[in-house]
Formats: C-alpha cells, sequence, structure tokens
C-alpha cells in the first residue's frame, strides 16, 4: 500500500500558523461563521490555567464554537512534544468524528514540527558517555564537538544556533548514538492545509507593542502577582513564556514607573525578536515540509502550504474563498 492510500481515510486539518500577534484568532472567528469547525488550541502556553491574559488566550468558553486544549494543565509540569502530539491528534479525531473540521491554531515551531515528524522516543540511557559541561563552552565550542561525535549532524545545524547544538549533544550524551541516525521521519497522521499569516513588519511590530499595552490594561500585572511565592514561579522563571519573567521581575522587585517602563520596552522588544524567529523557522520549515511531501508523495506540493500576507491581501476575498474550499472538503 503507497502513502498515498494510507492517508485516504486520515482526518483533514486546517492549521493557522503565523507569527505571535499577526491575527490568527480573529481570522479563524470569521471563517468559523462560514464553516462548521471546531478550534484546537496549539499553543501550549494556553494548555496552562493560572496563564491567561498574558499568552492571549481567548475567553474561549464563552464562544460558541467548541474550543479545545484549553486550560487543561493545572500544575507547574513540562509537555513533551511526543505528549503534545497525542493530545493535538486525539481531539482531531474527535472532531473528526462529529463530522466538523479540525482547526489547530498558533504553537511554536518546535511542538508545530512534531505534529508532522514524529518525535523519536528515547529509552535507553548511556550511564558511561561523556558529560559535556554546557555552561562552561562556547556555541562554536560545541559546534567543535558535535563535529567530532557526528559531522553529518553538525553539517546541518548553523554554527550560531546554540538551541539546535545543545539538543543534538544532549541526545548523544543520554543514548551514546549518533544524532544523524536519530533523525524524525516525515509522517503526518492527517490530511491537511497550512497557513503562514504574515504582515508587514512595521504594522505586525505595531500591533505587538499595542497588544502588550492591551494585556497590562487588561490586568497583567495582577495576574502576575497572584503567581509570585507559588509553585508558578519557578516555573515561569524556567520556561521563559514571554513577558511573565520580566513581569515577576518587577513585581517582585523595584516598582517605580521607570522599572515599569523599562519592562514594559523589554517585553515588546522580546516579543518582536520572537515574532522574527518564527518567521525565520517558517523560511526552514516550510522549505522542510516541500522536500519531505516531493521526497516521499512524489509532489512537493501533495498537501496545501502557503503564507498569506494580511497587510496586502484582501482578507475577505480570501476568507470567502478558504470558506469555499474548506466547506467542498467537509463534503467528501
Amino acid at each position: 500500500m503507497t502513502k498515498k492510500n494510507t492517508l485516504k481515510n486520515k482526518p483533514f486539518v486546517f492549521i493557522v500558523y503565523g507569527p505571535t500577534g499577526v491575527g490568527k484568532t480573529s481570522l479563524v472567528d470569521d471563517l468559523a461563521k462560514e464553516v462548521s469547525l471546531e478550534i484546537i488550541n496549539g499553543d501550549v502556553g494556553q494548555f496552562y490555567k493560572p496563564f491567561t491574559i498574558g499568552t492571549a488566550k481567548p475567553d474561549w468558553k464563552n464562544y460558541q464554537t467548541p474550543h479545545h486544549l484549553f486550560d487543561i494543565i493545572d500544575q507547574p509540569k513540562s509537555i513533551t512534544v511526543a505528549e503534545y502530539r497525542k493530545l493535538i491528534c486525539q481531539k482531531v479525531d474527535e472532531v473528526s468524528s462529529r463530522g466538523n473540521l479540525p482547526v489547530i491554531v498558533g504553537g511554536s515551531g518546535f511542538y508545530l514540527k512534531s505534529l508532522f515528524y514524529p518525535p523519536i522516543i528515547v529509552n535507553s540511557i548511556n550511564k558511561n558517555s561523556e558529560k559535556i559541561d554546557f555552561d562552561n563552552l562556547e556555541t562554536f565550542q560545541l559546534w567543535d564537538k558535535l563535529h567530532e561525535i557526528d559531522s553529518k549532524r553538525a553539517k546541518q545545524i548553523d554554527y550560531n544556533d546554540r538551541y539546535r547544538l545543545e539538543r543534538a549533544l544532549l541526545l548523544w550524551q543520554k543514548t551514546g548514538a549518533k544524532p544523524s541516525s536519530m533523525v524524525p521521519v516525515y509522517d503526518p497522521p492527517f490530511n491537511y492545509e497550512l497557513v503562514f499569516l504574515t504582515r508587514e513588519r512595521k504594522q505586525l511590530y505595531d500591533r505587538i507593542n499595542y497588544r502588550t499595552n492591551i494585556m497590562l490594561n487588561d490586568g497583567w500585572i495582577t495576574e502576575v502577582e497572584s503567581i509570585c511565592g507559588t509553585m508558578w514561579q519557578d516555573f515561569l522563571y524556567e520556561k521563559k513564556i514571554i513577558g511573565y519573567d520580566i513581569l515577576l521581575d518587577y513585581c517582585l522587585g523595584d516598582k517605580s514607573d521607570e522599572s515599569l517602563n523599562a519592562a514594559i520596552s523589554l517585553i515588546q522588544k522580546k516579543t518582536r525578536n520572537y515574532a522574527k524567529r518564527q518567521h525565520t523557522f517558517w523560511n526552514s520549515f516550510s522549505k522542510q515540509l516541500f522536500s519531505s511531501n516531493q521526497e516521499i508523495f512524489g509532489d512537493k506540493n501533495f498537501f496545501k502550504i502557503y503564507s498569506i500576507n494580511l497587510t496586502l491581501l484582501g482578507l475577505s476575498l480570501y476568507l470567502k474563498q478558504l470558506s469555499e474550499r474548506l466547506k467542498l472538503i467537509l463534503k467528501k
């Protein structure tokens, strides 16, 4: 049986990705007026019950459209990509079984990627492996170390990409296996259409700056104050969900107007930097998906993968075309 045939009975999913603040939620809300759909949250930050304002969590309980995977974690624990993928896939199957369209909205690139490239579960631990002192090594030294161990994987990672270098070296340290031998395989569990929403840079950055101020006016500081001194405080410092660690410092330290203004500026800057990284991720990830589709199916356009610039495009026209296309898919 070919790979194409195995997908015939798989559910169809519409996925909306894009930089923070671009307008993903509002687009899906408008789409819900035209198509029988259910929204599946793909943003891990919105999984956590105490984090609402700073994660831009929608008022999901008061929407007519069913929303899933919001406020599902009420204790400070991390979620693995394998657990994330399982949760998303379960909800996709549930929604599809009701004859509705599953729409996955948001999420970090790291977690989103796991939906298409299932993470490799490491069961064996190499107790005799060399311990790497990450804290005292420069990024270029990490690359050199990885090159000694696994030149193939090192050549696939940029010299300055510390995050992926550390991940590769940690995998080797834990298992003793070369990271290049443990690269995830493309295996989407559903048929899909994936859209990346974007805007012209100035407009996006203006929206981010404005949204930060709205969040603060809506009580973000009060939300963070309620977390101070609780079991969530250390978790937030560890996870660094944008803005929360900065506001924790403010709440636990000098509460002058000058400190608040500095905190606001820093949150806006870090959010803009995160949006830039999301664009960079998309440029790489979309190419990877095209390549995987061509390799597996002989057609780089086997699934619909594209980006939409909301600054340049007439949104009403796009929504009309999209809703008509999705309605046809649902009838099949």
